[in-house]
């Protein structure tokens, strides 16, 4: 997969994002962290940049987003609409089941990570045999990760200019941690 260096205005955020260099994710393990503070669009460079990406590439990816709990909620629906149910009240069964129906995933995006409860981390060891790239959006310096063979990438969020009518953020990768 691959994002291309430039800027991405997001006008219904008053955001423009600045990828500094070409993105690249191949088959080399990756857990792709995306930082910065509140307010400079890392869920929008998820939702308007990152995914269409992978749509446009044909990349299979699952996502769980910044509000976990209703998510919850819409994939207990969809197992029950499926005929599987059995795990309506168990976390780690439904997401279980969830990423299991989508082995074909090569991608796994976790939106404010930091915030899931712990017994979501299973969720690692059970997708690890097919996800090539893990992309979390964490406030934390070093945030848990699948563990090896990934490769530990960092894009760090950054303030460019804040004049005008839109916020300019940068985005760079930096140095594994």
């Amino acid at each position: 997969m691959r994002i291309l260096e430039g800027t991405y205005p997001l006008k219904d955020r008053r955001l423009s994002l600045t990828v500094s260099q070409n993105l690249e994710f191949g088959e080399t393990p990756t857990w792709l962290h995306l930082t910065g503070v509140n307010g400079l669009g890392k869920t929008s460079f998820i939702e308007k940049i990152l995914i269409p990406a992978l749509k446009d590439q044909k990349v299979p990816f699952l996502y769980l987003g910044q509000d976990f709990r209703t998510q919850l909620y819409t994939l207990k629906a969809l197992l029950a609409v499926s005929g599987k149910d059995g795990v309506r009240n168990n976390i780690p069964g439904l997401l279980s089941q969830w990423v299991h129906q989508n082995h074909h995933a090569r991608v796994f995006i976790l939106d404010e990570f930091d915030k899931y409860p712990d017994h979501t981390r299973h969720i690692f060891k059970i997708s690890r045999d097919f996800i090539r790239t893990y992309v979390a959006v964490s406030h934390l310096d070093k945030p848990m990760q699948p563990g090896a063979p990934f490769d530990a990438r960092t894009l760090e969020f950054r303030e460019i200019s804040g004049e005008g009518p839109l916020l300019q953020v940068g985005i760079e990768e930096s140095t594994p941690w």
